[in-house]
């Protein structure tokens, strides 16, 4: 026997898939959405966190290689680097001039003495006294031919 159904509970039936096909649809749309937003704002968080992995040793480096452990200059070590950056690639002193400059310091030519060329870049400071490095040049045609480091303390 066939139990008949009323038009009502059809009715019902059809809105319960209707209801059903609707929540469906608007989840597919949150879905598609969400797929399509999300990776636009994990895509910056994900660079920005790359930044966070690179490094930059090189003041380190240079100051590890220049300075002892108890901060002092090695004044060695800057005449080597100094003459390997001027000396032994037969640099005009106007790059050493500009290199100085850069620093904040000053050269003054001096051609008739056997150093042609003093150099003073600033290195620290305080109200009354400063320590300097002194570079003293030989320039031979307008090459730098040799050159040496040396600390000073400068005070009032």
């Amino acid at each position: 026997m066939k139990l008949k159904t009323s038009p009502s509970l059809k009715r019902d039936a059809r809105s319960v898939s209707r209801f059903r096909a609707i929540g469906l649809q608007r989840y597919a749309h949150k879905a598609l959405t969400f797929c399509l937003v999300a990776p636009l704002a994990i895509a910056p968080l994900l660079l920005q966190s790359c930044g966070f992995l690179d490094y930059d040793h090189r003041g380190k480096i240079a100051h590890a290689t220049l300075y002892d452990e108890k901060g002092v200059l090695d004044e060695r070590a800057l005449s080597a680097a100094l003459v390997a950056k001027f000396a032994n690639t037969n640099s005009p002193s106007a790059s050493l001039d500009a290199f100085v400059e850069s620093l904040g310091g000053k050269c003054n030519l001096r051609p008739e003495q056997e150093i042609s060329m003093y150099c003073s870049v600033p290195q620290s400071g305080t109200l009354c006294v400063a320590s300097v490095i002194q570079l003293f040049v030989v320039v031979s045609n307008g090459v730098i031919a040799d050159l040496s480091a040396k600390t000073h303390l400068d005070g009032c």
